[in-house]
């Protein structure tokens, strides 16, 4: 059996610019956020639905080394 040895540095480099990206697009999709009176968007919904189901099927992705794949978020997006 062999031990893991971790992340190499160009791994962590990724790693770390991802969470980058990560936090600026939650930052502006934070400031989006829809005021209690607003208006249902079924589209909104659907784009919620997809990328909540769509990123916990990407930490499994990273955790087994495979890049996520992202087309029904762009598709949910795009709707």
């Amino acid at each position: 059996m062999t031990r893991s040895r971790g992340l190499t540095s160009r791994e962590a480099q990724e790693v770390q610019e991802a969470l980058k990206r990560f936090g600026r697009a939650a930052m502006l999709m934070e400031s989006h956020v829809p005021r209690a009176d607003s208006r249902f968007v079924p589209e909104a919904e659907r784009f919620a639905e997809v990328l909540e189901a769509n990123t916990a099927k990407a930490a499994v992705d990273v955790r087994e080394h495979r890049n996520p794949d992202w087309g029904r978020v762009e598709e949910a997006l795009h709707a």
